[in-house]
């Protein structure tokens, strides 16, 4: 039974209206409410110019910076660095509303091709297609395209230049051939065996004497030498006993 009057009770408490007294609190949130945000538009743009130069020490300057801007949206600028090559590379650009635009001035630029040079190009290329096509499809009508042939002044030169070529030729080989044969002949005269000519009397006699006298010399020298040895021995055979007997006195 109790439980049936809380069921009842909890029933009536979640159906009743309790709007008028939602009404009356202040701190109450209201039920419905709209939420509305406010934006600001940016600023108009302005004109403005600035510029600078930098550098990694006083009086030194390695990097520069200038931008203008027109003030409708559009920048012009250009910067400038050193590279690791201690090279100067400067950017200019353009930044618009279709985006930003570099020109980089270390970008390799070909050479421009004068107008002569554009119509020999393209005469060369129609050219090779030609011959590429006519090769593929092999074309009866492609010449071949023969050695002009010499004229009579220039074979006449020709047989003129061979005909003064081979007489340069058999002079040539006359001049060694007689050459060679001098050489032959001198080495045939010049290798004769030199015989030593005999002595004179004179130089017989002169050297008969010389040997006799130096026959005398060294007799004279050997006498001379056994003598001494002679001498140094018997006074070597003298002169020791008495050397002996005089240390016995002493002593």
């Amino acid at each position: 039974m109790k439980i049936l009057i809380v069921m009842f009770i909890a029933v009536g408490v979640c159906t009743a209206d309790v709007s008028h007294i939602i009404s009356q609190d202040p701190y109450a949130v209201p039920l419905e409410y709209h939420t509305t945000t406010t934006t600001t538009p940016p600023p108009p743009p302005h004109p403005y110019v600035f510029a600078y130069t930098a550098g990694r020490f006083p009086g030194h300057v390695d990097r520069t910076h200038s931008e203008v801007s027109d003030g409708s949206g559009t920048v012009r600028g250009a910067f400038s660095y050193v590279d690791p090559r201690l090279q100067v590379r400067t950017v200019e650009y353009v930044a618009d509303q279709y985006g930003f635009h570099p020109i980089l001035s270390h970008e390799p630029q070909g050479p421009v091709e004068t107008e002569a040079v554009q119509k020999a190009a393209q005469r060369h290329f129609s050219l090779y297609n030609r011959i590429a096509e006519a090769h593929a499809h092999h074309d009866p009508n492609l010449q071949v395209v023969a050695v002009p042939r010499d004229s009579a002044a220039v074979a006449h030169a020709k047989e003129k230049h061979l005909s003064l070529y081979e007489k340069i030729a058999a002079e040539h080989a006359r001049i060694g051939a007689e050459q060679e044969a001098q050489r032959l002949a001198f080495e045939a005269t010049s290798l004769q065996v030199v015989a030593v000519p005999r002595d004179s009397a004179a130089v017989v006699h002169a050297k008969e004497k010389h040997l006799s006298l130096y026959e005398k010399i060294a007799a004279e020298h050997a006498r001379i030498g056994a003598e001494q040895e002679a001498q140094r021995l018997a006074f070597e055979a003298t002169s020791v006993p008495n050397d002996i007997e005089e240390y016995h006195k002493l002593h």
